[in-house]
């Protein structure tokens, strides 16, 4: 009889064990989970899971000098896995952003502790294209940090347009647009009224979302001037028109000192000392993305025509973003 009920006894704090076992495990998961859904919530960067394989993104906070007015800002769209896993922006060493800057700024990127990792953490090379048209191959070289402070000592801002999103994989066009959330971007061109002109370095997909978000502050006619270069035009060719009517309209009845100044400003071209805000200029740019190279692949050219993505990239960098001359190339595709 003892044996029976020592048997039971058994049984039954086996039983307890394993239901404290399994409340204590379910317990671990949901403190987990609140503790990643309450990162998510108040804003901590970072990639985290999110429903039928998509991944529920935080975006980083704006780079900005502490001290120095920035003249530009320049957007991405959101980070890439490579970037989240960094803590960097633009961190994928086939991403033509950081050798760009470093080929205008002249110093080249360092190689980061550990080498170059893909999304997977796969080792990989910087690719040829890129590798062979650096113009600083021999250095000086800088990390991340290093080129991080270069560029907001040069007068540039760092920032994305979304600042939450759910994402499957890495690139723009997998982005749940119904999830995407914008980063204030008016307000912090507010906040920083040196601010004249914003790059959108992940090219049409980053000025798409700009625009979706920011209609209200495009409808004002004379808050931007635009870039005269295709993807720019298109983009932004509804409010580009609407400008045009507008300024047009309002010049047959100016006076000749207010029609020069409204001219200028349709042209980007006005004295900040006729005006106490000047408008933005916008920019789409070339992207940076690895993912982007369409003009390069969609011509009678392909494949020799993609040994130019890179330096045609830098061309227009050079000229749109830091007002430099193109370096001994020429852009030989037009994005």
């Amino acid at each position: 009889m003892m044996t029976h009920c020592h048997a039971a006894k058994q049984r039954v704090c086996g039983f307890m064990g394993a239901v404290l076992t399994f409340g204590m495990t379910i317990s671990m998961l949901i403190s987990r989970l609140e503790s990643s859904c309450i990162d998510a919530l108040q804003g901590v960067p970072g990639r985290y899971k999110g429903v039928g394989g998509y991944e529920s993104l935080v975006s980083f906070s704006p780079l900005v000098h502490k001290t120095k007015p920035p003249h530009t800002l320049v957007l991405g769209t959101v980070p890439s896995i490579n970037s989240f896993d960094r803590g960097q922006y633009y961190a994928t060493c086939n991403n033509a952003f950081w050798h760009i800057v470093g080929d205008a700024l002249g110093h080249r990127r360092k190689e980061p502790d550990g080498g170059w990792r893909n999304k997977n953490g796969s080792s990989i090379r910087i690719p040829d294209f890129i590798q062979s048209n650096l113009l600083y191959p021999n250095g000086p070289y800088m990390d991340y940090a290093s080129q991080v402070e270069e560029m907001l000592n040069a007068g540039f801002a760092i920032w994305d347009v979304l600042g939450t999103c759910d994402r499957i994989g890495a690139t723009d066009s997998k982005i749940k647009a119904t999830t995407a959330r914008p980063n204030n971007i008016r307000e912090f061109c507010t906040k920083y009224p040196s601010i004249r002109k914003i790059c959108f370095a992940s090219g049409a997909s980053t000025a798409t979302y700009f625009r979706k978000f920011n209609k209200e502050w495009l409808a004002n006619t004379d808050a931007f001037t635009f870039a005269s270069n295709n993807l720019t035009q298109s983009v932004f060719s509804k409010y580009i028109k609407n400008q045009r009517i507008y300024q047009s309209s309002s010049l047959e009845s100016a006076t000749p000192m207010k029609r020069r100044q409204k001219s200028l400003k349709v042209e980007g071209k006005e004295d900040s000392k006729e005006s106490t805000q000047s408008p933005i200029h916008l920019v789409v740019m070339y992207s940076v993305s690895p993912a982007y190279t369409r003009p390069w692949k969609n011509t009678p050219e392909a494949p020799e025509a993609s040994k130019y993505m890179y330096t045609d990239k830098r061309a227009f960098w050079f000229v749109e973003a830091f007002g430099l001359d193109v370096p001994n190339t020429r852009r030989h595709f037009e994005g």
